[in-house]
């Protein structure tokens, strides 16, 4: 009967974990396939406008007559997009924070750049969504530490464990028997969905397939680490009650404490960049800039508002102040983006090697990298839209100060930005490393401490 009873037990949380799992992977293809939409929509916006930007400047080219406002190097429009990663279904919490899609011209700067990718929407980064990372980095631990706390425990507080070591069972080959029979279906669970998002998603890109080995490879690695951590608990546990607090207290010290812990260490041993005041540096620079050709431009627009289209020379003068601008902007502002962007660089890199202290936050930055998704890829982000848009920037650059149009081979040539997936190695192999190396440690303990119940005791 209790046999019975334990076996609905494990089943009812087996399926409880499926049934979670299950809807985060609905809930990562729904927001992809949001993400696919939204970003659809705009290129075909930008294509238009891009596409009469390009037929003015043809006609102006072949010598036909065209307003002197169209067509000018300053306002070429070029689309930027973050696209969904390739696993992002099932890493989505909180990437709806970071805006994939924008369009840049001359009129942009790199302060404006800066202040689109900082994080927008408190509330949902306070909420956030439930998607696989989570699963399997807080929940995972958390149902293996349920179906694993007593194997031992009852056994040992009824006297049963020594009445079968006396029939022969050694008690580390009961221990694994169980501990791995009950951690079978959790795993199974995980690897099922995984698979399922990838083929629903994209079946089709080797891309996909490899990097979804890579990331049932560190599910599989996080997976045998609770395992040995669980069988390693059993083998300490007198009664069920004490296995239970010692399941709760090794995942709380673990997946809550520990990485909490690890963050105060690297804001104690690194100096992270200030994004508030860097932003504020930038909205000072920008306001500066701009305020005397917002005053010419104010004034000219209010003595020559309706007579633009003939007004050739002031128009062509108007966009090349707009150009002096911004380049006094981007003089200011962009050392100090990339001064806070290789402070950052060299923080993470650092976090590399800090974060074999805590598993949970090693394992949730390599599903991180693996996907395509987080904070680091949105930075990376940021970084390749600014390194393009200074190619850009000078690239009109001679033609705007010349009060001239570019030719249409120019203009061509300026292309259009493709992110390039660059997932962090590093990140993946330091995490990797780390947990193999814990695990052959909790290993070697969960031996020792198994060899304590070959004798039976009173």
């Amino acid at each position: 009967m209790m046999a019975r009873r334990k076996g609905l037990e494990h089943a009812l949380i087996s399926l409880a974990f499926a049934a979670i799992t299950a809807y985060a992977v609905i809930s990562g293809l729904a927001w992809k396939h949001d993400v696919a939409t939204e970003q659809a929509n705009p290129p075909r916006e930008h294509a238009e406008t891009r596409s009469q930007w390009f037929t003015s400047l043809r006609r102006a080219e072949s010598g036909e007559s065209v307003s002197p406002a169209l067509a000018r190097p300053m306002n070429l429009p070029v689309l930027v997009q973050r696209p969904a990663g390739p696993l992002a279904q099932l890493a989505h919490r909180n990437e709806e924070l970071y805006p994939s899609t924008a369009t840049i011209n001359g009129f942009t700067n790199e302060a404006l750049i800066f202040r689109r990718y900082e994080i927008e929407g408190p509330s949902t980064l306070m909420h956030g969504q439930l998607d696989m990372v989570f699963v399997v980095v807080v929940l995972l631990p958390l149902i293996l530490c349920l179906l694993n706390y007593n194997n031992l425990s009852t056994d040992r507080e009824l006297g049963r464990l020594d009445v079968l070591i006396t029939h022969g069972w050694r008690p580390s080959r009961l221990l694994w028997t169980r501990t791995i029979q009950h951690s079978l279906a959790p795993l199974a669970v995980i690897v099922v969905a995984s698979v399922t998002g990838a083929i629903l998603d994209d079946p089709t890109s080797p891309g996909v397939w490899v990097r979804l080995l890579g990331w049932l490879g560190i599910v599989s690695l996080y997976w045998t680490f609770w395992v040995a951590l669980c069988a390693w608990m059993a083998t300490w546990s007198k009664n069920p009650l004490n296995a239970a607090l010692a399941a709760v207290s090794l995942w709380v010290g673990i997946v809550v404490l520990l990485p909490s812990l690890l963050q105060v260490v690297t804001v104690r041993i690194t100096d992270p960049p200030s994004k508030i005041h860097v932003m504020s540096l930038a909205r000072t620079a920008q306001a500066e800039a701009l305020q005397s050709v917002d005053e010419r431009v104010e004034a000219f627009m209010a003595e020559h508002g309706s007579e633009i289209p003939s007004e050739v020379e002031n128009v062509a003068a108007y966009y090349r102040r707009a150009y002096v601008s911004n380049s006094a902007i981007n003089s200011k502002v962009g050392s100090l983006l990339d001064e806070y962007n290789a402070q950052l660089d060299d923080d993470l890199k650092l976090l590399d090697y800090l974060q074999v202290l805590s598993p949970a936050n090693s394992i949730h930055r390599a599903l991180h990298e693996v996907a395509g998704s987080g904070i680091v890829r949105a930075a990376r982000f940021q970084r390749e839209v600014r390194m393009f848009f200074r190619h850009y920037f000078a690239s009109i650059g001679e033609a705007t100060m010349n009060q001239q149009r570019l030719s249409v081979t120019e203009a061509e040539a300026i292309g259009e930005l493709r992110f390039a997936e660059s997932p962090s190695w590093s990140t993946i192999v330091t995490a990797a490393l780390g947990l193999t190396v814990l695990i052959v440690v909790v290993l070697l303990h969960c031996a020792r401490t198994s060899r304590r119940l070959e004798h039976p005791v009173g």
